[in-house]
């Protein structure tokens, strides 16, 4: 528990922990810079990679450009775009968001708030990948941001949760003695 919280016991015998207002949005403010940093991060390689793959003729970026723009045969659709574009950011964008909220003591309200702004943010490329490639066909909308707000939403839940339940199992061992970094 940090210095700024405090312990409080309720007249009814619950337990309920006090955290200044000063301490809370400094804590917002740190995790959030920390996860738009890796937003940041996470854009610099969607663009390298739709830039390379979009402008370079080498036998890699050809390769790649042929994978990325596949049809399947039946529907006519790209198969692996809405793999690259949509599933790999929003599992690797919510995984990474949900361990940085996982000493969050308010990470419900954050969750939602960061599900909702990330899947915005992987919305927010589509334009630069078709800037890139030109041939690419459809776009984002409605269904694809909420699809997208609740798959972030989901992977964030489960790498708070597993970050959670690391740090409890890390701290309960030391507690009981068995603290194997000593």
């Amino acid at each position: 528990m940090n210095e700024d919280e405090f312990k409080t016991i309720m007249p009814d015998g619950a337990k309920m922990i006090v955290v200044p207002m000063r301490s809370a949005i400094l804590g917002f403010v740190r995790r959030s810079i920390f996860i738009l940093a890796i937003y940041a991060v996470f854009v610099a390689c969607e663009l390298a990679f739709h830039w390379y793959v979009g402008t370079q003729h080498s036998a890699t970026a050809q390769s790649l450009r042929t994978w990325y723009l596949e049809r399947d045969p039946d529907n006519g659709k790209q198969i692996h775009r809405g793999y690259a574009d949509w599933e790999e950011p929003a599992t690797f964008l919510g995984l990474a968001t949900g361990i940085v909220l996982g000493r969050s003591w308010m990470w419900g309200a954050e969750l939602v708030l960061w599900a909702l702004f990330l899947s915005g943010g992987i919305l927010v490329l589509f334009p630069f990948y078709q800037r890139f490639l030109p041939e690419l066909t459809g776009g984002p909308n409605a269904v694809g941001y909420v699809l997208g707000a609740m798959m972030c939403g989901f992977f964030i839940g489960v790498g708070r949760v597993a970050t959670a339940h690391l740090l409890e199992r890390k701290t309960r061992k030391k507690v009981e003695g068995h603290d194997s970094t000593a």
